[in-house]
């Protein structure tokens, strides 16, 4: 058995992705090999786009900020190489890029991408309620976290039936330019919508899993373990100020995406068996503490 700060607290990096970024779809190839097809050019951009949100933490008082961020970027760039999930997304970039060539290929990988996306939403659950059991702080934040993860989840819910919805579209008028362009209009205005907010909490969350992971790790081999967290490690009044950032702009979202759910009576967290069992346990705690 593996002791606290030894044992991940996942498999992967808690890092903000591209997996919940929407596509918008183009009718001109604009430089495909140039922008897309090298993936070590699509590496060093998320590397750099995550770099950039280690800046905008609270300050760590406990780590030096050039030796972390020197460790961070060789575990991102380890993690990102051999993610599976990030190659796909890569990939399905090049299809939207001329999405009129690559309509099928698109469709293809996009909706198993998509499902990969939410089991990862899934597993973050997972990894925040882990955190959670270890530490001392108050059940509102886990709470807050779970509920924009659920948010990106319906998100992915409505998208993928905008989706199935397009494909048929965009199959029978690849050969009527004009009904094309405007097809892929209509899908873009749609986007535009959400685009902006979806990436706002992704970055959001994964800045409130780091400040509190960060601020409890004695060294940064210690990072994305497993252990001890301790609310006196932490500014709470920064906590809580972010994590109200946090439940506004997933109010904003569920406004946005509310018309559009299919609204089931159990919520459900597929076959995650693990998820499924420690969501039960806080509820129940929270039944408790109310």
């Amino acid at each position: 058995m593996q002791s606290l700060g030894s044992e991940k607290i996942s498999d992967r990096l808690n890092v903000a992705r591209s997996c919940v970024t929407p596509e918008r779809y183009d009718l001109v190839v604009k430089g495909i090999e140039k922008d897309f097809q090298d993936f070590k050019a699509a590496i060093a951009e998320t590397v750099e786009h995550n770099l950039q949100l280690l800046d905008e933490l609270p300050p760590l008082k406990n780590l030096s900020s050039n030796e972390l961020k020197e460790h961070f970027r060789r575990l991102l760039e380890d993690d990102l190489k051999k993610d599976p999930l990030f190659e796909t997304s890569v990939e399905i970039k090049k299809y939207v890029s001329d999405i009129s060539k690559y309509v099928v290929d698109y469709f293809r990988k996009v909706f198993d991408h998509n499902k990969g996306c939410k089991e990862r939403l899934d597993s973050d659950i997972f990894d925040m309620c882990r955190m959670f059991f270890n530490s001392d702080l108050p059940l509102s934040c886990l709470t807050t976290i779970e509920n924009a993860i659920l948010a990106q989840k319906d998100f992915l819910d409505i998208y993928d039936r905008l989706l199935h919805k397009e494909r048929s579209q965009l199959l029978f008028s690849r050969d009527n330019r004009k009904k094309f362009e405007r097809l892929c209009s209509n899908h873009n205005k749609w986007v535009e919508q959400y685009e902006k907010k979806i990436n706002d909490i992704e970055r959001l969350r994964v800045k409130i899993f780091w400040y509190i992971d960060f601020s409890n790790s004695n060294t940064v081999e210690n990072i994305s373990k497993v252990k001890s967290i301790k609310s006196s490690s932490l500014d709470m009044k920064v906590l809580q100020d972010l994590t109200n950032s946090l439940q506004k702009l997933t109010n904003e979202v569920e406004l946005l995406i509310e018309p559009n759910i299919e609204f089931t009576p159990i919520i459900s967290y597929e076959d995650n068996n693990g998820t499924r069992a420690i969501r039960k346990i806080i509820e129940l705690l929270s039944i408790a503490e109310g």
